[in-house]
């Protein structure tokens, strides 16, 4: 009865209280939502993502969002949610304002990783959405080539998509200029930019910067001049390789015809925009007409820009049927990009390097040895014969587990402080320079290791963009998911790490670039071939372990504090070297001058010795520092490529601090840095005259076509049944008036005479077809004719076979030497 008498006085006292609560809470919760109702139609939100909805996977793109505000005052976030790969996802967020009868166009940045059909765009506030729209996305394979145009008629450019790569397609975007992101690395996904008859005066400087950027990155800027030349090139005019200073009407393109190869006359007069070249840029005439200029191109850092004089969706070219051959030998001559270009490639690489850090080394195997074998003798035989002199040996049921605590205590504190009791905070970042930007591109890899289980405040500034590392294939690189705030810097707020977790994210973006002068020149005289001359370091870096990358060969410079000149004496001699390859190869029509026998240059080529050369060793594992570099630099070369570091020349050295700044907001912590710079160095080429003998150390070389043969090399290779196809070239560009020699170079381990079951044909640039070579022994073979086999810019293409199904041929080197007469 008193138990009853006790409930219900707590009843009596509590209904009333829950009353109150529901006529203040009710009114508020209800007001809250009018409010947010009220906001949701006061607020007009459209999105747009990637380029014209097409993305790449694991590719920065951007998502331009239009905000329009009708109602009150709105402080409020925007949301986009990104797949990844295996599991989770990753939240991007912007905070923004939006006041009374305000309209706002921002962007967010995302990189989808997996396949996706789009994304969805939300306007929150709190737990309520205000406003959302999804957007639609398409995705293009790594091989497929993505064009953006902007035009007046954007239809006369619809034949790019039939301009497709080898193995990929191509897909033409639709753009305004509002749909040109303000950082350079949001336009990754993006190959090709065509621009024409539109106003590029209204560029924002942020967006002129992000295109300079994309240049220098490896994109292809394609402008048009004609009668609107004007508008179109008033916000671009700095990256153009001609001055433009008017126009003339010319009435015939008869060479542009012979440009493209085609026998598809152009009919009627074109109105063209001309000028001068730039001064002091690699400029190259492509086409021109009489003496007037019809297509000029430049090269930027691994990109390039050409300039039509003409506006291809004007007449009489607008329906030309010419216009594929020309855009498939302007894109074909792409310049040649080292492995490396394209940044980080291998992610379970970076993750390796990021958790090599130092000073947080485990014990070695003889520390814990001998920590073992002082708690066995402790815990055993010292505890024993103690215990035996105080005649008390019952009390080894106290002091055992007394020791066992003991050590259990020393064990954990040991552990703790290898762990230290700072978060450590590694970045570990790539910089690449060219000497013709002022933009400098940066990778950078950031690893919070924390020591404890914790969260953290994290956040990377500059001009960068900032997600976890892409999931691997089996899910074990950061398969979680995160949110991170855009807005100038990237934010990680309360990112909760692990007792001894490294938390990994990847900056991406651009900085000024630290200058280096370099006079080299590349003398071929006779049989000899030098670079020669000097490097200044102009910058305030002090690189270490710094190395002079040349095709096959390097030069150990050591430490280059700034303002050092570095003395520059290398010689070629021995193998050709793999040919480093464009951003993408084209199909051209075969017997076509770029590509005599058709295919492409896409396949496997063997094993780079790029990492062996900067590091200057081949054992990496035994050091962690060493372990650490090689880790990184695995990351952004692929030595099984083949793809190297090609015909170039390279400054590569080290310094031991971060390009773009990274800190913990919250705690304390203690940086660990580590950067490469790898700087494109341009020699000026000096050919003397007479005859010049160009070597295979001079040469590089490319697969054409693999055959049945799976991975090809011109070195050390067995030729089973059937055939494989390389391509040979002069690594720098030598003008020749005619061919003097041709001499082939067939060798085998130990083996002389007739190279029994071989065979050997060298393309003819005259008929268009293979000549098998008669009579093959091992060793040198002059060829007859030779001027027949070797192409327009010394190029010459070898087709080996293996006719027998019972036997492999082994063959250590198959090559060539030319001599040209100048």
């Amino acid at each position: 009865m008193t138990d009853f008498r006790q409930t219900m006085r707590i009843l009596r006292w509590l209904i009333p209280c829950i009353a109150l609560l529901v006529l203040i809470v009710g009114p508020t919760s209800a007001a809250h939502a009018r409010s947010v109702a009220q906001q949701g139609s006061s607020i007009s939100l459209t999105a747009r993502a990637g380029f014209d909805g097409y993305y790449k996977d694991a590719m920065w793109i951007p998502v331009r969002v239009t905000l329009a505000n009708d109602g009150p005052d709105v402080e409020a976030t925007l949301r986009v949610t990104a797949p990844r790969a295996t599991s989770g996802e990753i939240v991007y967020t912007r905070p923004i304002s939006l006041p009374s009868q305000s309209r706002k166009e921002v962007f967010l940045y995302v990189s989808p990783e997996g396949f996706t059909t789009g994304l969805k765009v939300s306007l929150v506030s709190g737990r309520d959405v205000i406003a959302s729209a999804s957007t639609r996305l398409s995705q293009a394979a790594p091989g497929d080539l993505i064009y953006g145009v902007i035009a007046a008629s954007p239809s006369a450019f619809n034949i790019l998509s039939q301009v497709d790569p080898v193995g990929g397609q191509g897909y033409v975007a639709d753009l305004t200029v509002a749909d040109l992101p303000p950082i350079a690395q949001a336009w990754k996904s993006l190959d090709v930019l065509v621009i024409s008859d539109s106003d590029t005066g209204v560029l924002t400087p942020e967006q002129r910067q992000a295109v300079a950027g994309w240049v220098t990155g490896g994109g292809r800027l394609i402008v048009s001049g004609g009668p609107g030349w004007q508008k179109t090139t008033a916000g671009i005019a700095n990256l153009l390789p001609l001055h433009v200073t008017g126009t003339l009407t010319i009435s015939s393109l008869d060479d542009l015809v012979t440009y493209t190869r085609g026998s598809d006359r152009i009919d009627g007069s074109a109105i063209v925009a001309v000028g001068g070249p730039v001064v002091g840029s690699s400029v190259a005439l492509a086409a021109s007409q009489g003496g007037t200029p019809l297509i000029v191109t430049r090269n930027a850092g691994f990109g390039q820009v050409a300039f039509l004089a003409f506006d291809p969706a004007l007449a009489p070219l607008r329906n030309w049927d010419g216009a594929e051959g020309l855009y498939r030998n302007l894109l074909s001559a792409a310049r040649p990009r080292p492995g490396w270009a394209g940044g980080f490639r291998n992610w379970y690489s970076a993750s390796e390097a990021l958790n090599a850090i130092p000073g947080l080394e485990l014990p070695n195997a003889l520390q814990l040895c001998g920590f073992m074998a002082v708690y066995v003798l402790i815990v055993g035989p010292a505890n024993f014969l103690v215990l035996h002199r105080m005649k008390r040996r019952e009390l080894a049921w106290i002091s055992i587990p007394a020791i066992i605590v003991v050590f259990s205590g020393l064990a954990y504190l040991g552990g703790y402080q290898l762990r230290g009791t700072q978060a450590t905070l590694h970045r570990l970042a790539v910089v690449q320079v060219w000497p013709d930007s002022d933009r400098a591109q940066v990778d950078m890899l950031v690893g919070l290791f924390s020591p404890r289980r914790t969260e953290y405040d994290l956040e990377i500034g500059g001009e960068s963009l900032t997600r976890p590392l892409p999931s691997d294939n089996n899910g074990s690189v950061n398969a979680g998911g995160a949110t991170l705030e855009q807005e100038g810097v990237t934010r990680v707020n309360n990112l909760r790490a692990e007792i001894g977790a490294v938390e990994s994210f990847v900056a991406q973006g651009q900085i000024s670039a630290p200058r280096f002068d370099a006079a080299l020149t590349l003398n071929v005289q006779g049989n000899l071939a030098t670079l020669d001359g000097k490097v200044t370091n102009q910058s305030n870096l002090k690189l270490t372990d710094a190395v002079l990358l040349a095709p096959g060969v390097v030069q150990r410079l050591g430490d280059v504090a700034p303002g050092q000149v570095v003395v520059v004496n290398m010689s070629f001699s021995g193998r050709a070297v793999p040919a480093a390859q464009g951003n993408q190869t084209l199909v051209l029509p075969a017997g076509s001058a770029a590509n005599p026998a058709g295919g492409s240059t896409s396949y496997y080529n063997g094993y780079d010795t790029t990492i062996d050369d900067v590091l200057g060793s081949t054992t990496y594992y035994g050091d962690r520092k060493l372990y650490r570099k090689y880790s990184l630099l695995s990351a952004l070369i692929d030595q099984y490529s083949g793809a190297g570091r090609g015909s170039g020349v390279f400054l590569v050295g080290w310094t031991e601090a971060a390009p773009l700044r990274a800190e913990i907001l919250n705690r304390a912590f203690r940086p660990v840095d580590a950067t490469v710079y790898i700087v494109e160095l341009h020699p000026q080429v000096v050919v003397s005259a007479g005859k010049v003998l160009i070597p295979p150390g001079l040469m590089s070389w490319s697969v054409i076509d693999p055959g049945q043969q799976g991975s090809v090399t011109p070195y050390d290779i067995y030729a089973y049944q059937g055939h494989f196809s390389i391509r040979f070239a002069p690594s720098q560009p030598i003008d020749f008036k005619r061919v003097n020699s041709l001499t082939l170079h067939l060798a085998a381990y130990g083996a002389t005479g007739t190279a029994t079951g071989l065979e050997v044909d060298l393309w003819d640039y005259r008929k268009g077809e293979w000549i098998e070579q008669q009579k093959l022994t091992w060793g040198n073979i002059t060829i007859a004719e030779p001027e027949r086999f070797v192409g327009p810019n010394g190029e010459i293409q070898v087709q080996v076979g293996n006719p027998s199904s019972l036997n492999s041929i082994s063959i250590e080197a198959v090559d060539f030497t030319l001599v040209v007469d100048r």
